[in-house]
């Protein structure tokens, strides 16, 4: 069975720790290192991948390959590639039938910049947030949910306010 190719991005020290991690892997191997600083370059060669300076530069060199599809009842879209295969209408689903297929628009950036700035614009009051406190929670209950399920194996109901309260008790604070 041939391994899993593993790219690391960050060679800081959570990073240094997943390479060491999938260089003693027996499934995994490491495939790649990306970052820009100047030191990686040393990692990079002592463990004799490649290096690349950002995911960008990663991702350039496999155009056509994709890691996510996300499906839905009228398509699916691809990333990185952002290839976008619909139904028009709905008559049209069928496995039978061919996509219109499309690139969707898109502008590469960093999105922790993108969320830091939001992040201040809602700070100022410029802007409301993209996420809500609440949606965050659901998230949390979400994301709980999926734990518990899986170790005990049973239906786990969210729709219960008190679902997260046993791991993140709520302390309410009163202030002036």
């Amino acid at each position: 069975m041939p391994k899993t190719r593993i790219a690391v991005a960050g060679a800081g020290i959570i990073g240094l720790a997943h390479m060491d991690v999938a260089q003693k892997s027996p499934t995994c191997a490491l495939s790649a290192i990306v970052d820009p600083a100047p030191a990686t370059e040393v990692i990079a060669a002592k463990a004799g991948v490649p290096l690349y300076k950002s995911l960008d530069e990663h991702y350039a060199t496999y155009p056509d390959e994709d890691c996510y599809v996300i499906a839905g009842t009228f398509g699916s879209l691809s990333i990185p590639t952002m290839r976008l295969k619909t139904y028009a209408k709905a008559e049209d689903r069928s496995w039978w039938k061919p996509f219109e297929v499309s690139v969707a628009e898109m502008t590469r950036d960093d999105p922790l910049a993108h969320q830091i700035e939001h992040f201040g614009r809602v700070v100022r009051g410029e802007v409301e947030p993209i996420v809500r406190t609440r949606d965050g929670l659901q998230n949390l209950r979400i994301t709980e949910a999926i734990a518990e399920a899986a170790r005990t194996g049973k239906i786990v109901d969210t729709t219960r306010p008190d679902c997260i309260s046993r791991h993140y008790p709520v302390q309410r604070k009163e202030y002036p």
